[in-house]
């Protein structure tokens, strides 16, 4: 738990330095569902951390969203739920989730597993939101061909903390079970 702590106020300290706030992955994602806000989905937020997109979402009037969060530590009135995120068998059932996010939740030596664990919760037709940092992108990639999913779209930021460190570093991604 301590370590899970001082990786997220560390987190949210380095965010604080982009120009462009849009661009952290949490607020890619949060930009992505609020394109779907009229649409009943039963969402699962898996790594959810400190559950900022169910937070967010919570604060809006306007939207249909089942927010679930998982991670391995949780803040105490996150709504957030303890869970392995390689294993929520005894949580969640087979195809009952609409949408599965990974926001920087794949860091884990077993981040393979997580996915699958994801596409067995998924719905037909369900999708994966995936934001990391783009060094995974293949990786991830490869691993959703594997599970026999479609990517629909990939798209790496080009902002950055200086004006003129224009290297993409976040992803994010989204395939659908199919």
């Amino acid at each position: 738990p301590a370590e899970w702590h001082a990786y997220h106020a560390a987190r949210d300290v380095s965010f604080q330095g982009y120009a462009d706030q849009s661009q952290i992955p949490r607020n890619r994602v949060i930009a992505h569902l609020g394109n779907k806000r009229k649409h009943r989905l039963r969402i699962l937020d898996l790594g959810c951390g400190r559950n900022n997109i169910a937070r967010h979402f919570a604060d809006e009037k306007d939207h249909k969203f089942a927010i679930q969060g998982y991670d391995h530590v949780v803040e105490e009135g996150s709504g957030a739920r303890v869970g392995n995120i390689a294993d929520l068998a005894a949580q969640e059932e087979d195809e009952g989730v609409d949408i599965c996010i990974y926001s920087q939740s794949l860091m884990g030596s077993d981040w393979r597993d997580y996915l699958t664990e994801g596409h067995r919760m998924l719905r037909y037709n369900g999708e994966f939101i995936i934001s990391e940092h783009v060094k995974m992108l293949d990786d991830v990639r490869a691993e959703l061909g594997r599970l026999g999913c479609k990517v629909e779209s990939e798209d790496a930021d080009t902002s950055a903390t200086d004006a003129d460190d224009k290297v993409p570093k976040w992803f994010v991604l989204v395939a659908r079970k199919v």
